[in-house]
């Protein structure tokens, strides 16, 4: 899965590196090294025929839902199901995203409950590429609300997860889709393909050999636990 990532990349730098057409109002962003569920980002959509960076919301609320509170359970989409779901399917279809991201936690299982009931001790682990330009994370989006209601227009977004490879399945068993550059046109394409083509296209990137040549691996503190906490010393290395 993925529950929490750094953006800290400034718009125009996206902007510049997705080959975006236009940059939504008020689409820049801090650096925030502590993303987590509900926060806005920024996103790559296509959108009548242009490439726009835009804000979205992160945890997806899909239309017919009645209350947006469903979107903190439905921050990840896994690949395998996303035809199938119903909170994914029309958004699969037709309304697939980039989500650029500098890097991504996860916790990694690192010994047994200390009592029956205990939690088991994990270790804050954070996934970036060695080059540090930015993750391409394969997302859906939805828009939520009626015109002039409460909710007017409403955009939330979730990122696709799947099994993990390579050093990644070591941490976690489920990685975020990572999208190579050779896929975005493609993937933001909101025409629509045939869901098995694209499962296929998105399913092939990081290989196990990728993971270990294009990204880095590494332990970090438990202050990244806290929420509150959003400061880049969050992603430097920790001994373990």
């Amino acid at each position: 899965m993925c529950g929490r990532f750094v953006a800290s990349t400034s718009a125009a730098y996206l902007k510049q590196y997705f080959s975006v057409d236009r940059v939504d109002d008020n689409s820049d962003q801090e650096a925030n090294f502590n993303v987590t569920p509900l926060t806005e980002i920024l996103a790559v959509r296509e959108r009548k025929s242009e490439r726009v960076l835009s804000r979205l919301e992160w945890g997806l609320v899909p239309k017919w839902a009645q209350d947006v509170g469903i979107g903190h359970r439905l921050i990840n989409a896994r690949l395998e199901t996303l035809a199938e779901k119903p909170a994914f399917r029309e958004a699969f279809t037709h309304r697939r995203c980039i989500i650029p991201v500098d890097g991504f936690y996860e916790w990694k299982v690192v010994g047994e409950p200390s009592t029956p009931k205990g939690r088991t001790p994990k270790t804050p682990t954070y996934i970036r590429r060695r080059d540090r330009a930015p993750l391409a994370l394969a997302g859906l989006w939805e828009i939520y609300g009626q015109e002039n209601g409460p909710n007017h227009w409403l955009r939330f977004c979730a990122i696709i997860t799947t099994a993990a490879q390579g050093s990644l399945a070591d941490v976690h068993h489920r990685m975020p889709v990572m999208l190579p550059p050779s896929t975005w046109n493609q993937w933001l394409d909101p025409l629509g393909h045939d869901p098995q083509a694209l499962t296929g296209l998105v399913d092939r990137y990081p290989s196990a050999e990728e993971v270990g040549r294009d990204l880095e691996v590494y332990p970090v503190s438990t202050r990244v636990n806290n929420a509150q906490e959003n400061h880049p010393g969050l992603i430097e290395p920790v001994s373990q």
